[in-house]
């Protein structure tokens, strides 16, 4: 008796196998051999394409731009069939950042609203828990409301950085991450660079767009501490100088509003829901401000509007 199978993984296997594929879609020298009930039940511009009076809909083959990105389209098609990410890229630091960016852009194009929702999540649950992670790294943690020490910072950390951005495909040697000079080291610089080349592209593709905002809030969410780490900032505003501009505005309506602290640390819990943000790796601070008699004031991303990447 055959093992019965979920119907995603079943249309995984349709992919991978191409049996009873009734539709070709091509690509430059790439060739897929597909499923019209699967592209047209889940792309309106398959469905269009193939349904309706175009040639695509007489030969049952459609031919798409050169520009297109034949990675990035296998990525789409693979989403289309199995309801997930590939695991080997969105999974890996070094490349899920410029992943997202393609992705989401395929997707939009191809009228995948569904998928851009999944790569909008995705990309900003790990941006979340970067935050999360950065802010453990930066602070001490402290039990007064009352800011009165200095010493709630705990400055930049080759190892607190690499820490933040660690691959599950890097090795941790400590021996070469506490050498904060060493630009050229692989072990601290690879994650930096997958980082930068996804934030590089959301600048240059869609700085307007809701993916740009999130690598913004990101920076926003970690109060700058980040680029107190020379390396991390000599990678990224290499490659992004004009972030230089939109973090100084940040920091001015910061200052403004009272809400820009990077010295130090908020309160025990978040003054709304009474939470730890730090109990959760998608959980961090949003917020931290000092009130008119003295106290810190802070609430958590959940509980601070606009502040949740």
């Amino acid at each position: 008796m055959s093992t019965a199978v979920s119907p995603s993984e079943a249309d995984k296997q349709l992919l991978e196998s191409g049996n009873f594929a009734d539709t070709t879609v091509r690509l430059g020298d790439r060739v897929w051999k597909l499923h019209k009930s699967v592209l047209c039940t889940r792309s309106e511009w398959f469905k269009r394409a193939l349904c309706g009076k175009f040639i695509e809909a007489e030969k049952n083959e459609v031919v798409l731009s050169k520009e297109e990105d034949p990675t990035t389209i296998d990525q789409m098609f693979y989403w289309m069939y199995a309801r997930e990410l590939m695991p080997c890229v969105f999974d890996d630091e070094s490349q899920l950042y410029v992943a997202c960016i393609k992705l989401y852009h395929a997707a939009d194009y191809f009228m995948l609203e569904p998928l851009k929702v999944v790569v909008s999540n995705h990309l900003s649950a790990r941006l979340r828990a970067k935050a999360n992670a950065a802010q453990k790294q930066f602070c001490t943690p402290v039990t007064s409301n009352v800011a009165t020490s200095p010493n709630f910072f705990n400055g930049p950390s080759a190892v607190g950085l690499f820490n933040v951005f660690n691959s599950p495909n890097v090795v941790n040697d400590p021996s070469t991450a506490n050498n904060t000079n060493n630009t050229n080291n692989t072990n601290l610089t690879v994650d930096y660079k997958g980082f930068a080349d996804g934030l590089e592209l959301a600048f240059l593709n869609c700085r307007f767009d809701e993916l740009f905002h999130k690598f913004f809030h990101f920076f926003e969410a970690t109060h700058l501490w980040v680029l107190t780490d020379p390396n991390f900032k000599s990678v990224v505003l290499q490659r992004v100088p004009e972030l230089a501009i939109d973090i100084l505005e940040m920091v001015r309506d910061g200052v403004r509003g009272k809400t820009y602290h990077p010295d130090l640390l908020p309160p025990a819990k978040c003054r709304s829901c009474r939470r730890v943000p730090w109990s959760w790796d998608s959980f961090y601070w949003g917020e931290i401000r000092i009130k008119a008699n003295g106290k810190l004031s802070a609430s958590c991303c959940l509980c601070t509007p606009g502040k949740k990447i």
